[in-house]
Formats: structure tokens, C-alpha cells, sequence
């Protein structure tokens, strides 16, 4: 195992600890100028959420962005990326509360205003992601946005939220898949991709 001191001198004294399978930002803790002490505790409360903790540069000077994606016809199609915006412009991060149960609730832009270039170069990185997890039906892919234009992967979201207050149809919405059309297209989706593997000789069988 590495210690504090080790992940300190390559990742930098500013950095997120998380669940590597979690989301809604649950077990998720963003420190600042960490010590070694601080960085000890966060990675043990992560435990209590997971088997294995996720640590990384925290960025700060940043937006995050998302795009919606969905399988298509042996491929994949991505919306345009969406904003995230945070009402409490102080909060550098997104707590569940704020996301979910909060009165300024974070909420999301569609599509982010950030130029068509760099929309089309999100949403593509959203296909390519999607083609190398070969991700079945549908997903939310996340990215951070950083103020001089570099974009980074955060993380997939491979079932995300279908509710009345969940980004994900608000997004693909935004390529003509609003409900009445997205629901019957991943029911197509499932079944054809059960069709297929059903046809799969798994067992070796002659």
C-alpha cells in the first residue's frame, strides 16, 4: 500500500478521495492542502462506502460537463454536453444534499455554452469512452472542464437516473429522444442485445 507521503509527492497536496464504484457524490472527500493525517482518515470513512478507494487531483478552476449517450444501430449517439450549474457559486463541490434534496438544488444547461467546437470534441470523447467500456443501452458520461480548455474524463455513470430531477433525460432530449421515444428504444436495444447473446455459444459446446 502506498503511503501518505508517497501519493502526497506524485498527486499533489490537493486531491479527492472516493469510492471507485460510488456516485451522488456519497463517500466522497475533497481535500485542500491535505495532511498526511487528513488523508489517513478520508481513505478510511471511503471504506466504509466501497472495497476499493479511487484518490486524485482535486481540480478546482473547472466546470463540469456531461453528455448523455446511448446505443444506436451497432454504434453509439451522444448529446451535446450539458452544463452543470451550481446555485451556491461558493461551493466548490456538490454535495448530495445539493444535488438531490437541497432548495438550490444544482441543475444542469443544455446544451453547455462553450462553443460548438468544444461541444462537438465532448460529446465525441463521450462515443469513445462509451465504444471502450463497449457500454450496453445507455449511459451518462462526465467530464471536468478546465478554464484553458483541457478536458478530463471523470467518470461514466453506466445507470443513470430516469427521474423527474436526473440530467440524463434532459440531455438526450436534446437529439429528438425525448420519453416517448427513448423508453421503447432502449427496451429495442435490451432485447436485441439478449437476442444476440442468446445465440452465443458460451459453454464450448459442439
Amino acid at each position: 500500500p502506498f503511503s501518505p507521503r508517497t501519493i502526497v509527492t506524485n498527486l499533489g497536496t490537493s486531491l479527492i478521495v472516493k469510492p471507485d464504484d460510488g456516485g451522488s457524490s456519497v463517500g466522497v472527500f475533497p481535500l485542500a492542502e491535505v495532511t498526511g493525517g487528513e488523508l489517513r482518515e478520508a481513505i478510511d470513512k471511503a471504506f466504509n462506502f466501497t472495497n476499493r478507494v479511487l484518490i486524485e487531483p482535486l481540480l478546482t478552476k473547472m466546470d463540469e460537463v456531461e453528455c448523455g449517450v446511448i446505443s444506436h444501430q451497432g454504434g453509439y449517439l451522444s448529446s451535446p454536453p450539458g452544463l452543470v450549474i451550481n446555485p451556491l457559486a461558493e461551493e466548490k463541490f456538490l454535495t448530495y444534499n445539493q444535488k438531490y434534496l437541497s432548495s438550490n438544488q444544482a441543475y444542469i444547461e443544455v446544451p453547455a455554452p462553450i462553443g460548438e467546437e468544444k461541444q462537438q470534441e465532448i460529446s465525441n470523447l463521450a462515443i469513445m469512452v462509451a465504444q471502450a467500456l463497449s457500454v450496453g443501452g445507455y449511459a451518462r458520461v462526465d467530464f471536468f472542464l478546465e478554464e484553458g480548455g483541457r478536458v478530463w474524463f471523470n467518470e461514466i455513470n453506466t445507470l443513470p437516473g430516469l427521474t423527474a430531477s436526473s440530467h440524463f433525460p434532459l440531455l438526450i432530449e436534446a437529439i429528438a429522444y425525448p420519453w416517448e421515444r427513448l423508453i421503447p428504444h432502449l427496451i429495442k436495444e435490451a432485447l436485441e442485445a439478449a437476442s444476440h447473446r442468446s445465440s452465443l455459444n458460451l459453454y464450448g459446446e459442439e
